[in-house]
């Protein structure tokens, strides 16, 4: 009677368990948990086990948790196979820092197997804002964006399409043995500086012959490279070393026509910046933009039987004499001057 009595206490007992949340450390258990552990000096060991043992497991059932003593982690069996939960020195979030990674010899793959660096990516990257960078950069593709800054270098295998400025607070080398800049329009050709051996190039494309090649200093052209090798220039060439400041670009140059007539209007073919009046016969006053006392003038007469030369008449003129030989009379004759 004593041990039916028992069985029946037992039995009781069983079906209130099943039937209400079981409290350890707690009067009060949580209704909706099985069992409830309240403690504030004790903790729960689960299983502890070696790698090992916990492959030795038969069939483990989907959501098993055990602890790996080999691995200072801890896992569960997902139906197929053995996953490390979070909680080692690979996936850690401190307060301060929030680190993910913290083992060098660990790295993070995303849409591949096998990673080879700490993140590796197969696929694009895509930043809302900016990108920086402590240290190098190396890129096997191209790289588009907005701002991109890096504290290293910036190794680019491919191509580079940035749709903003391009800074930098050092200098940018571009290693090969043709290295060029190429500058487009609406993606047309337009100019280039290019490495060619030991030379190097500037200009513009094959196809741009509207375009010229401009120096500019100061917001003004100076120099303009036209087609068919023109140059124009807006200022003076000169030789400190040699010549001083005086120019070696002429001020105005031209051949007389007309000169050796009696009468008539004196045309000068060539600047248009030159007059040429006959004072006398054999006697003509030269006249353009710049000259003074300090200029220099070659003058040569078209007949070889006749000599040309120049004397300073005052106020920025020029006098040109034509005379015979060996006579030394003056007579109308043609010359052709250049001025300095």
């Amino acid at each position: 009677m004593k041990k039916l009595f028992i069985i029946f206490l037992a039995a009781i007992s069983c079906h209130f368990v099943n039937a209400q949340s079981v409290g350890i450390g707690t009067n009060a258990p949580n209704p909706k948990a099985l069992l409830d552990i309240s403690s504030t000096t004790k903790g729960v060991l689960l299983p502890r086990m070696t790698t090992s043992q916990r492959f030795d497991i038969t069939t483990p059932p989907n959501g098993l948790v055990v602890y790996d003593t080999d691995k200072n982690e801890f896992y569960h069996h997902d139906g197929l196979g053995w996953k490390a939960l979070l909680n080692s020195d690979y996936w850690r979030r401190p307060i301060t820092s929030r680190k993910r990674i913290s083992n060098l010899n660990d790295s993070v793959g995303i849409n591949l197997s096998g990673a080879t660096e700490w993140l590796d990516v197969d696929g694009n990257i895509r930043s809302r804002n900016n990108l920086i960078v402590g240290n190098s950069v190396t890129a096997q593709g191209n790289i588009t964006g907005g701002s991109f800054s890096t504290g290293g270098n910036m190794l680019i295998a491919g191509t580079s399409l940035l749709s903003g400025d391009v800074t930098t607070n050092s200098d940018i080398t571009i290693n090969n043995t043709a290295a060029i800049l190429q500058l487009k329009s609406s993606n047309v050709n337009k100019g280039f500086l290019q490495l060619s051996g030991n030379d190097l190039r500037f200009g513009t494309n094959s196809g741009n012959g509207a375009g010229k090649v401009i120096l500019r200093m100061n917001g003004n052209d100076v120099i303009k490279f036209k087609d068919f090798g023109e140059i124009e220039i807006s200022g003076d060439i000169i030789d400190v070393a040699k010549t001083g400041y005086n120019r070696l670009t002429p001020l105005c140059y031209g051949n007389s026509v007309n000169a050796h007539l009696d009468g008539g209007p004196i045309a000068a073919e060539g600047t248009t910046n030159v007059t040429i009046t006959r004072v006398g016969v054999g006697q003509y006053n030269i006249n353009c933009a710049g000259l003074d006392g300090f200029s220099f003038i070659m003058v040569q007469a078209i007949s070889t039987d006749v000599v040309a030369g120049v004397i300073y008449h005052g106020l920025g003129v020029y006098r040109v004499l034509t005379r015979t030989v060996p006579e030394y009379e003056y007579i109308n004759q043609n010359f052709k001057f250049i001025a300095y």
